[in-house]
């Protein structure tokens, strides 16, 4: 079993219950979107938290900049694949990352391999 080491992650709670980031993973940030106005089981219940399966995921640079996902954000994600999520992100698995997502693979959307190198693991 391979290890990942995820040092000085840190988790961001978005207003309202719409969801929270994860920084510090190799790099880059997931944002995980719940509730209305987004893709997700409970997107249209009328009441922003509460329980839902799925969530809305988008991966992001140190500059902001969406990568790896064909179209910015990926809709009804399990949300039991978020342990695997993390851990691919921060190891840079971007295959894998589209595969928990249901994405297609385009490798124009992947990070470069020199940025990914070069990763400041204090960003």
């Amino acid at each position: 079993m391979e290890t990942t080491q995820m040092n000085n992650v840190s988790l961001t709670a978005y207003p309202d219950q719409a969801g929270f980031s994860i920084k510090h993973l190799g790099g880059y940030t997931l944002s995980i979107g719940v509730g209305k106005n987004h893709y997700c089981e409970n997107s249209f219940d009328g009441i922003q938290g509460g329980e839902t399966s799925t969530m809305e995921v988008a991966i992001m640079d140190k500059k902001g900049q969406f990568v790896c996902l064909p179209d910015d954000v990926a809709g009804h994600v399990p949300v039991h694949h978020l342990a695997q999520l993390m851990v691919n992100i921060a190891g840079h698995n971007w295959e894998q990352v589209c595969f928990l997502c249901d994405e297609e693979v385009d490798k124009s959307k992947f990070p470069s391999k020199k940025y990914t190198e070069q990763w400041d693991p204090s960003v």
